[in-house]
């Protein structure tokens, strides 16, 4: 790992965005190393990520990643294979410019941190 950066706890799961690797890594609760989501040139896998800055997760086992500099949300599955992405750059209501955090409200709403638009948008 070369810069951590986003952390997401469950009973047993550690998974941490790292930032300057690009990827995401998935740790047992022990912190023994599982998996990565990483960016990769095999249009099948439609996986690219650019520092991720912020992930967490919801109750089906999706992964929601911060991808700070693609300007977006990313949703990966358990498994890690792509599932969708929204937002793009501006300041408009839904465009993002550097999101730095992510969480799930209790409702399942996707809450970012936009940082450079100044605000938090619930989607």
């Amino acid at each position: 790992m070369l810069c951590p950066w986003g952390l997401h706890v469950t009973e047993h799961t550690v998974t941490v965005a790292d930032f300057k690797n690009n990827n995401i890594q998935f740790f047992t609760s022990q912190g023994k190393f599982v998996k990565r989501i990483k960016s990769s040139k095999d249009s099948e896998s439609n996986v690219s990520i650019s520092n991720p800055a912020g992930v967490t997760g919801d109750r089906e086992g999706n992964v929601i990643v911060c991808d700070r500099s693609s300007h977006c949300i990313q949703i990966f599955d358990r498994e890690g294979r792509f599932v969708s992405r929204f937002g793009t750059r501006g300041s408009h209501l839904g465009n993002m410019k550097y999101p730095t955090g992510v969480v799930l409200d209790s409702s399942g709403n996707i809450i970012v941190c936009d940082a450079f638009n100044h605000r938090i948008q619930i989607f």
